[in-house]
């Protein structure tokens, strides 16, 4: 089968999608591993939100993110994992979702005014 491809823009969806995972993904990750690092929060937050603001990302994007990582999250086998560390994973999240969401506002902001 086709699977939605060869109606135009599908192919592109479907090669940018992954990519697109991969980079979310590795910047989820890094922000757990470095989720005591105000250094590089602070750059990698001004870069991540100078990124998603020309993009057009809106805060409720996020909740979007949320329920599709806990989606897949669900899928997949956790019980080599910690309760400790899925709270650390959930606690990433949500302090990056918060930040990137500020961060975000406040750039707008200044750019109207």
């Amino acid at each position: 089968g086709s699977g939605g491809r060869g109606e135009g823009g599908g192919e592109e969806v479907a090669r940018e999608t992954p990519l697109q995972a991969l980079v979310m993904a590795e910047q989820l990750f890094m922000c757990v591993k470095n989720f005591n690092d105000e250094a590089f929060w602070g750059s990698a937050i001004d870069r991540i939100a100078n990124k998603h603001v020309s993009r057009g990302v809106t805060a409720g994007m996020y909740e979007v993110v949320e329920g599709a990582l806990n989606s897949a999250l669900a899928e997949e086998d956790l019980s080599a994992l910690s309760p400790e560390a899925l709270q650390a994973w959930d606690h990433a999240f949500t302090k990056l979702k918060t930040t990137l969401i500020a961060k975000e506002a406040s750039i707008v902001a200044e750019a109207a005014g």
